[in-house]
């Protein structure tokens, strides 16, 4: 399996895990490029809301699987949920398998890229590779984004993507 992680902020701090296998990637990638606005260079849900119910349904239908990390903020710095949402996500990938680990790319690597190292030499998984990407040049990116945006939001839209969906809420 290979995983795509993005976060989202909503009242608390969640990190999303995308999990799909390396022979479903091609077609995952063309569908979600078939789902991109016109002349837009990425699906993201803070601009691409309105279209939220058909973009919610076209990740629903890619064979893909997803781990919601969700550290409350309440005491927490920012930086501390998302350090310790990667670490924990990290741990779990690389226990079910994982074989590659893209992220996406922000003001952060350096720390992201320090906790995840951290994170695999204290795994008794195998590790794996990983590395951080512009959501315009990995469509797969889009998947957790579209995913945390729906389970943050709530309602119809947390409903829509709930089966997909296995939440992990750090203490």
């Amino acid at each position: 399996m290979h995983a795509f992680a993005d976060e989202s902020r909503r009242g608390d701090y969640l990190v999303c895990a995308a999990t799909i296998a390396p022979a479903d990637l091609t077609d995952a990638r063309k569908a979600l490029k078939a789902l991109r606005a016109p002349k837009a260079a990425r699906i993201h849900m803070s601009h691409d809301s309105r279209r939220a119910h058909e973009i919610i349904r076209g990740v629903v239908a890619l064979d893909v699987r997803a781990h919601l990390y969700v550290a409350r903020l309440h005491g927490r710095s920012e930086r501390r949920a998302r350090d310790e949402a990667l670490a924990a996500m990290v741990t779990d990938l690389d226990t079910m398998g994982v074989r590659q680990l893209w992220l996406e790319s922000c003001d952060q690597d350096r720390q992201d890229r320090h906790v995840i190292r951290a994170a695999l030499m204290a795994s008794s998984g195998p590790g794996f590779p990983f590395r951080h990407a512009l959501p315009t040049s990995e469509p797969m990116l889009w998947v957790p984004d579209v995913i945390a945006w729906a389970w943050g939001k709530g309602g119809h839209h947390r409903k829509a993507v709930a089966d997909l969906v296995e939440v992990h809420t750090l203490p």
